[in-house]
């Protein structure tokens, strides 16, 4: 399988450090600026600086010039291990990550698609990048190597991991596993993804009109680009209105940061799946769990987003693609309270409704968005083909929506063409048309037994097919719609 790499530029290592070395610099010179153009400046000799300010510039110019030799390194090799823990939790345990100041590259992830390279790249954005490299993550680190070397991080390696880490950050465990010690380092952990979690707090409303709204709270930028990437996934990008903010918590915690991701990854796969099997519906997260209401399109479709749900959010509780947080403890019971607690996403709760039967009024009210929604503009094909072109998608994703708004409805496809060319090839390019419009309807989710598909050829043209803008009206796809 070739490698593929991904370009990235997140944070700058050395932000900071430059951060505070320009606003020294642009306040220096704005005062010097002040001084010059004050009028009431007396016209005696400035003072010699102070020799404290003297030491106070030469130190800060040392440090300029010190501080690429051993600062940028550890902050590479920082962030390096920060975003291959991040890469981990969305499966990309064998990605690698390189750094040359504040440029990186991802290589070797295993599903190189469009969607899984936007997920690496945002699993690399929003790390922070002096945080101390504490004992799980040197952990972590260790466990790694010994996967990827095709070794099985056994008891001894993580003791022997364990022990390194100690002597790094000074600090030591007790070799009994049930002292304080243990209890309290545990403990710690908890209340660190417990306090995170609080702040996952997304909501998800798509509408009968194909928008996707994002509301709420997340804990984190990747959490955000994610969900919006999800969204835009489901609905286009020009469908939904992000309205996130990112609240970031005041203990970051790499075991947190891994549920999260769990978590929102979940999420996103059930924004996905709301449009292709609900009119309408939300997605929100609240302190009881995760809340689904929505209107659903049939029974199938229905099984189909229940589907989703439940394997998004296990009925043990457990985040998917994780351990139970309480699989050590004792008792069934204490394993779901632990897991329940580390999933912002359980309990699951779902309130899904069927789809109401047209009125008369509700087929001309359809009748009517449909004509909206092609005002002005056409569903475009590949010159002389029935291949859809992709600046069709958003507009078929405003049909499909109107369309799945009502049982009981018949829609015509209706396929139209110019007078150019022969009248059988006419109209066999507009029944093909007419029949392509009706299969991507249908995999947008509009239920089949609602559609019929009909060719017309040229027989029917809106204006006289006497000049190129008059037969670029006629070649067209239009709807008819009626009750059942």
């Amino acid at each position: 399988m070739a490698t593929v790499c991904l370009s990235m530029r997140p944070v700058p290592p050395f932000a900071p450090y430059e951060a505070l070395v320009s606003s020294l610099a642009v306040r220096a010179a704005h005062q010097e600026a002040v001084m010059d153009n004050d009028p009431t400046r007396s016209e005696e000799p400035r003072r010699p600086r102070s020799a404290a300010m003297w030491w106070a510039t030469g130190a800060l110019g040392l440090g300029t010039v010190l501080f690429p030799f051993h600062g940028i390194p550890t902050i590479e090799n920082h962030l390096t291990d920060k975003i291959e823990v991040r890469l981990d939790t969305i499966g990309e345990s064998a990605a690698t990550v390189e750094f040359s100041g504040q440029d990186g590259r991802i290589c070797g992830l295993s599903s190189p698609t469009v969607v899984d390279k936007a997920t690496a790249l945002a699993s690399a954005y929003g790390v922070h990048t002096l945080n101390v490299c504490d004992k799980d993550l040197a952990t972590w680190r260790a466990n790694r190597s010994k996967q990827n070397n095709g070794d099985s991080a056994d008891t001894a390696g993580n003791e022997g991991a364990g022990d390194a880490a100690d002597d790094a950050d000074g600090s030591k465990d007790s070799d009994s596993p049930g002292t304080d010690g243990s209890k309290s380092g545990s403990g710690t952990a908890n209340d660190a993804v417990a306090a995170t979690m609080k702040l996952f707090r997304p909501a998800a409303e798509f509408d009968s009109e194909g928008l996707m709204t994002l509301t709420g709270t997340v804990p984190s930028e990747l959490a955000h680009l994610q969900l919006v990437q999800a969204a835009r996934n489901a609905v286009g990008a020009d469908k939904v209105r992000d309205q996130l903010t990112v609240t970031v918590p005041t203990t970051p915690s790499a075991e947190a940061d891994g549920v999260v991701t769990s978590a929102f990854t979940s999420l996103g796969s059930i924004i996905e799946a709301m449009p292709k099997n609900l009119v309408s519906g939300v997605a929100k997260v609240t302190d009881d769990g995760l809340k689904l209401t929505g209107i659903y399109v049939s029974e199938e479709q229905k099984s189909a987003f229940e589907g989703v749900a439940t394997a998004a959010v296990p009925s043990d509780g457990a985040t998917p693609g994780t351990a139970p947080a309480g699989s050590t403890d004792e008792g069934t019971g204490g394993t779901q309270k632990a897991a329940d607690s580390n999933n912002p996403l359980a309990p699951l709760a779902t309130d899904l409704s069927p789809r109401p039967v047209a009125t008369e009024e509700d087929a001309a009210a359809v009748q009517a968005r449909l004509n909206e929604v092609l005002a002005g503009r056409v569903i475009p094909f590949a010159p002389g083909s029935a291949a859809l072109l992709p600046e069709a998608q958003p507009i078929l994703q405003e049909v499909s929506a109107a369309a799945k708004q009502f049982a009981g409805l018949r829609i015509s496809v209706d396929g139209h063409t110019d007078s150019d060319g022969a009248d059988a090839a006419n109209q066999a390019l507009s029944q093909a048309r007419a029949e392509s419009v009706l299969s991507a309807l249908i995999a947008d989710g509009v239920p089949a037994e609602q559609l019929t598909a009909i060719g017309y050829g040229e027989t029917q043209p809106l204006v006289p097919n006497d000049s190129p803008a008059n037969k670029a009206q006629n070649r067209r796809v239009v709807f008819t719609v009626g009750k059942a």
